[in-house]
């Protein structure tokens, strides 16, 4: 896992954390940082998404290359 990985990972937790947040007490972190409509806080909302779709090829990335190991030492073994 390379570094932007790792950050993203981070602020994939921290958006799930105020997400979660939301749902159980209505609190948004975010909107009461950065106020309710302000382009910080959509600023911050980008990131979260951008900070996904990294985890989304991660994730790909990293089945994939389970896969191909797997088949590397089926055929080995």
């Amino acid at each position: 896992m390379n570094i932007v990985d790792k950050i993203a990972m981070w602020v994939l937790i921290i958006g799930g954390l105020n997400w979660g947040a939301v749902g159980l007490f209505d609190y948004n972190l975010v909107e009461k940082l950065f106020g309710v409509d302000s382009n910080w806080t959509k600023a911050v909302y980008i990131v979260v998404g951008i900070a996904a779709l990294l985890g989304i090829s991660a994730m790909i990335t990293g089945f994939s290359s389970r896969r191909e190991s797997y088949q590397r030492t089926a055929h080995n073994g």
